[in-house]
């Protein structure tokens, strides 16, 4: 799939209101860049396409860097690929869906980003390596100035595409906690360390309770927390399929995570709220360059 040029403006969002992971001599680091399950035990011919499209993204600052990917050997060694510091980590739990960030996801990421103190923690989803280098740069600097406690992707799909997304999730979650993001469960996001931490302990009740592949819902977190969320149009990229056909199973799926995620969150939508705030004039100009 041919990708086009991103637009690299962040709208920012302003909420209302007001596996088990050890680094060995972990050294700090700005920005961990966190692999999913698609990559398990990647070779390194797997893992090229997307050190390469971060390296551009990323430029001289690709050294204040570290991906991690997971690995079932357990006693991970980190190792370098065209100048990139990878650290295999061993996943708590193996989920087998490529479609949505999963709670093993948000606690892996938060446990590597504590241990080597980074400020900032970039998910990836499954063929990362099609993404614009530039909407990664986008969301990673707009999290790593401060502008945002989380910077999610916006995809250009057609008419017929996402219809879950459009009919149900985007409607939701914009009507009940504020948050104008058009994709809340997206597959690639930027978290600032707090944001992680707080997503984390709330995944970490589905993991504890043997749910490693439950639906956290990011977005309603940072809205119940009051942080900013910026959403940034990243064009198309190669989305993973599902590997059920069944698509009664994966709305039924997504719903319940969604509607369970409601409840839970009553006391917040349920107080007479303004409305959100949309700093369209304020834009976050994002400059590729850096950082």
């Amino acid at each position: 799939m041919s990708v086009p040029a991103a637009d690299i403006t962040a709208e920012v969002d302003v909420a209302q209101q007001g596996g088990t992971y050890t680094a060995r001599e972990a050294v700090s680091t700005d920005l961990i860049i966190f692999l999913g399950p698609a990559y398990e035990n990647a070779a390194a011919d797997q893992l090229e396409p997307v050190v390469a499209m971060l390296r551009e993204a990323l430029g001289d600052n690709t050294a204040r860097a570290l991906v991690a990917y997971p690995a079932l050997d357990p006693q991970p060694v980190a190792w370098e690929l065209a100048g990139m510091s990878l650290q295999p980590y061993l996943p708590s739990a193996r989920p087998q869906t490529f479609l949505v960030q999963t709670a093993t996801a948000y606690v892996g990421l938060y446990e590597v980003m504590r241990a080597h103190s980074a400020a900032c923690g970039l998910l990836l989803g499954a063929e990362a390596h099609t993404l614009q280098p530039a909407a990664v740069a986008a969301m990673v600097e707009t999290v790593i100035n401060g502008n945002a406690d989380l910077a999610i992707a916006r995809y250009a799909v057609g008419p017929n595409d996402a219809l879950i997304n459009a009919s149900m999730l985007h409607p939701v979650s914009r009507a009940l906690f504020g948050v104008k993001a058009v994709f809340p469960l997206a597959l690639d996001l930027a978290l600032s360390s707090r944001l992680a931490e707080r997503v984390a302990g709330t995944a970490q009740q589905f993991t504890a309770g043997s749910q490693p592949e439950a639906i956290v819902w990011v977005t309603s977190e940072a809205a119940v927390a009051g942080y900013t969320v910026a959403e940034v149009n990243v064009g198309t990229r190669e989305l993973p399929h599902p590997t059920s056909p069944d698509l009664s199973e994966i709305l039924n799926t997504t719903a319940a995570a969604l509607f369970t995620d409601v409840e839970a969150k009553a006391a917040f939508w349920q107080r007479v709220r303004p409305p959100a705030t949309l700093l369209t004039n304020q834009s976050v100009n994002i400059s590729v360059q850096a950082l």
